[in-house]
């Protein structure tokens, strides 16, 4: 019980935490005006940290196909405008993995948890049973 909701609240602060999500148009607008201090590029999606004292402090966007594209004309545009603005630009790759770990978890341990202890119940008298009657046979 304690496990599920440390995992509700995990799950809440990740939402809270999550910055406002702009378009692309709105984005080209900020960068423009420079506001924009430095973007994160993850798979398709960036984080746009906004320059003091913008709120909020951080925005995300989904950005469009082609830019996403390594070695496209789009990606090279997109990269070189973001320098010229800003000069912090940092692409990572994308950690689906963790949150789809962390989504499941809840799910799993309960499961999961029981399983092997079961399954080390088992282990544990199948080799007392394997053991010989003798104990000079050791």
């Amino acid at each position: 019980m304690a496990l599920l909701l440390a995992a509700s609240l995990g799950l809440l602060w990740a939402q809270v935490r999550t910055p406002q999500r702009v378009t692309y148009a709105q984005f080209q607008a900020l960068l423009e005006s420079g506001q924009v201090s430095r973007v994160v590029v993850r798979g398709n999606a960036a984080t746009v940290n906004l320059r003091r004292p913008a709120q909020p402090a951080a925005v995300s966007l989904r950005l469009p196909e082609g830019v996403t594209t390594s070695g496209s004309p789009e990606s090279a545009r997109f990269t070189a405008q973001i320098t010229a603005h800003t000069g912090d630009y940092q692409t990572e790759p994308s950690g689906k993995w963790i949150g789809v770990l962390l989504i499941l978890l809840p799910i799993l341990l309960p499961i999961g948890l029981p399983a092997m202890c079961l399954a080390l119940l088992l282990l544990w008298l199948i080799r007392r049973r394997a053991r010989p009657d003798n104990l000079s046979e050791r």
